[in-house]
């Protein structure tokens, strides 16, 4: 059975995915960025159904289309430089889940591209992951599990 707001939240990205589809917003963003250097900002990649994830083949999908018409930079190079070709993108990555080591690194690795890992400090000692996905509200999967030390 569903919460009260697991119910609201769901309701809420409906009408925001029927105001997109009406305006359509993702089309004129896409027109915005396409020459834009970009931070791009994931949480998790596995299993689609889960809040905030995406599936390893979406991801994969994402990074070939980013490969094919831009440059891969860090955080901090993307910062400190001014932009002088191509437009770059840097990806981040929030909350430390243990999926980034198990789908997100080995793609990321192939072909060398950087990234940054988000931890969350608080959790960096914390091996009780049952507490973990209480005070966050994840459902139980060994994709959402964060990582600790």
């Amino acid at each position: 059975m569903k919460s009260m707001s697991q119910t609201i939240e769901r309701s809420l990205w409906k009408t925001l995915a029927s105001i997109d589809s009406y305006f359509n917003m993702s089309g004129r963003i896409g027109d915005y960025c396409e020459n834009r250097d970009l931070i791009i900002m994931y949480h998790s990649v596995g299993d689609p159904k889960l809040p905030l994830n995406i599936s390893v083949e979406r991801f994969r999908r994402d990074i070939q289309y980013l490969d094919e018409s831009r440059i891969f930079v860090s955080v901090s190079k993307m910062l400190s430089t001014q932009n002088e070709g191509a437009p770059r993108v840097a990806l981040t990555f929030d909350d430390g889940y243990w999926n980034f080591f198990e789908h997100v690194y080995p793609i990321l690795s192939e072909k060398n591209i950087p990234a940054e890992l988000f931890v969350v400090p608080s959790f960096i000692d914390d091996i009780d992951q049952q507490y973990i996905r209480d005070r966050l509200n994840i459902e139980q999967s060994p994709n959402r599990c964060m990582l600790t030390w």
